[in-house]
């Protein structure tokens, strides 16, 4: 679905009416492309609490099947929605990649859906802001934040 996505936001936005009017940059790619992971996070998650339900040894397969989509897909290969999402914003990467593989382990331990859920955007929101502070955070200030210590 990304792919496809791209291909439509290239030939008619950018060929028909130009770059200049649109502006398609790669967060905007980037943000499109995350959208496909979470759409299988969240049916894994529709199909665990059918699950609850009714016990079923197909819809436990459709839910393994989705959670490893969804953790292919975050891949940073340039090729995968990863690495659309990864070169658009590495924030949004730390922040998207972390939720996808939290909920997707956390969907396949016997726990609530509904908590794993809620557990998965916790851990991925504390994720994100270690990642700012460790890594990003100097590259937000600019390029003489480094040498104030000099």
């Amino acid at each position: 679905m990304g792919f496809i996505a791209w291909i439509i936001l290239h030939h008619l936005a950018g060929h028909r009416i130009g770059w200049w009017r649109y502006d398609i940059a790669y967060v905007t790619i980037g943000i499109l492309s995350m959208w496909g992971s979470v759409a299988s996070v969240f049916l894994a998650l529709t199909l665990k609490l059918v699950n609850s339900m009714v016990q079923s040894p197909i819809i436990e397969k459709m839910i393994v099947v989705n959670v490893a989509i969804a953790i292919f897909t975050m891949l940073p290969i340039p090729a995968l929605n990863g690495g659309k999402v990864f070169y658009g914003s590495r924030m949004m990467y730390a922040f998207m990649a972390t939720f996808v593989f939290a909920a997707s382990f956390l969907m396949l331990v016997k726990i609530n859906p509904l908590i794993s859920l809620v557990a998965s955007v916790i851990i991925a929101i504390i994720f994100w802001l270690m990642y700012y502070l460790y890594f990003e955070r100097d590259a937000w200030q600019g390029p003489s934040a480094g040498m104030k210590g000099r």
